[in-house]
């Protein structure tokens, strides 16, 4: 990486506040996000979310990172495109890494080519537009190729429900960690919430409420200053004891050995 940044060690796990496209060109290597590594070669493409955890890994491949604020992407789209342009960098719905065919590999190549021509040269006063529609087509192709492996964004019927219910646990998971609490708000029996998240993700509602508890609990250990019983309390844990036994359970780790 020839950019170096100020605020922090692009080499060590840490948080982004924005969201990110990486398209690989040429070389191979490997990136971690979310604590998990992924190689890639050339053809290779991730979505990264916000508040996602990634660190890069030396190495000498070459290629393009695209990235943008929420407020981007709500300001100049509908309210339905916005919500798909987010699902792309949903880890939950499916992999944040692609393998692109040639074919689409040649046509983003392109698109990002254009933007970089519109950012670096041309730039008027229709480049700022001319970047926003690239981007959307950008958006709307990653979907399609995530769709064709991944019949959720485009089939499952239970999907808006799914979100809906990630997104109470992404706001709630400091006070809630049962099933019932979160069937009860979306006006559903837990039997129902478990049919919906078994159908879009394969996994019971306990479950997806574990992973994305232990997710918030990785993110604090590493990019906060508060103290493991601090941490323990401000997800929902009355016990400290009880929280580092549900950590251990699920990692395999301590807190503090991960930390």
């Amino acid at each position: 990486m020839a950019l170096q940044p100020s605020d922090h060690n692009q080499f060590e796990n840490h948080k982004l506040s924005f969201f990110a496209i990486i398209f690989i060109i040429d070389g191979n290597g490997k990136h971690c996000i979310n604590f998990q590594d992924y190689s890639f070669g050339k053809g290779t493409l991730f979505t990264i979310g916000r508040d996602n955890i990634h660190k890069f890994y030396q190495c000498d491949a070459e290629g393009y990172i695209l990235v943008f604020t929420e407020d981007f992407i709500v300001q100049y789209m509908s309210e339905k495109n916005a919500s798909r342009v987010f699902q792309l960098f949903n880890e939950l719905l499916a992999s944040p890494k692609l393998e692109l065919k040639d074919e689409d590999f040649s046509q983003l190549k392109g698109y990002i080519s254009a933007i970089k021509t519109e950012f670096h040269g041309i730039q008027d006063d229709f480049s700022p537009e001319v970047i926003r529609n690239i981007l959307q087509i950008i958006f709307t192709q990653i979907l399609r190729i995530k769709s064709q492996a991944n019949t959720v964004f485009t089939e499952n019927k239970y999907l808006t429900q799914f979100l809906n219910f990630q997104k109470l646990v992404e706001q709630q998971f400091h006070q809630h960690h049962d099933v019932a609490s979160y069937a009860d708000q979306l006006n559903i029996t837990p039997r129902t919430l478990n049919n919906i998240t078994n159908s879009v993700v394969q996994k019971s509602a306990k479950n997806v409420i574990n992973d994305i508890l232990l997710s918030q609990i990785k993110r604090l250990l590493l990019n906060s200053e508060l103290t493991i019983t601090q941490i323990a309390f401000q997800t929902g844990f009355s016990e400290v004891s009880y929280f580092s036994k549900f950590f251990n359970q699920h990692t395999n780790q301590t807190p503090k050995s991960f930390r």
